[in-house]
C-alpha cells in the first residue's frame, strides 16, 4: 500500500482571525482513507498556502482531535508533520512515565481522520 501523502490531506480555513501581525486561523484537517497508510515519521501537511498563509505557518495547536478513533495527534514543527498515537497504560522502562505507542510507519492504515486546529501565521 502506499504512504498517505501531503497531496491526499486537506485543510480548510474556518475562521480567520487577525491579531497585529499574525493571523490566527482556525482549520479542519481530514486525511486517512484506511487503505493509505501512515507513513514513516507522521501525515506530512500540505504547503502552508492551505492553512491561509503567505509566509510563515508559526505553530498548530489540535484543538480538537478525532475521538471516534481513540487516537492522539500531536503536529510536529520541524519536519511539519501530524504524529499519531495510541493511548496505552505502558510505562517507560528508562524514564517510568507512561507512554504511547506511535502508528506503525507503512502498515497501520487510518481510517477516515477529522482534526480541528488553530494554525497560526503570515
Amino acid at each position: 500500500m502506499a504512504d498517505i501523502a501531503a497531496s491526499d490531506v486537506t485543510v480548510t480555513v474556518l475562521t480567520r482571525v487577525k491579531e497585529k501581525l499574525r493571523w490566527r486561523n482556525k482549520v479542519k484537517i481530514t486525511f486517512g482513507n484506511a487503505t493509505l497508510t501512515y507513513p514513516s515519521g507522521g501525515v506530512p501537511m500540505p504547503a502552508i498556502g492551505a492553512f491561509g498563509f503567505t509566509g510563515v505557518l508559526e505553530n498548530l495547536i489540535i484543538t480538537d482531535d478525532d475521538d471516534a478513533q481513540g487516537v492522539l495527534h500531536k503536529w510536529n514543527a520541524e519536519a511539519n508533520k501530524i504524529k499519531a498515537w495510541f493511548p496505552t497504560q505502558q510505562v517507560s522502562s528508562t524514564t517510568g512515565n507512561r507512554v504511547g505507542v506511535e502508528y506503525t510507519a507503512a502498515t497501520t492504515a487510518p481510517a477516515a481522520t477529522t482534526i480541528y486546529a488553530e494554525a497560526v501565521g503570515w
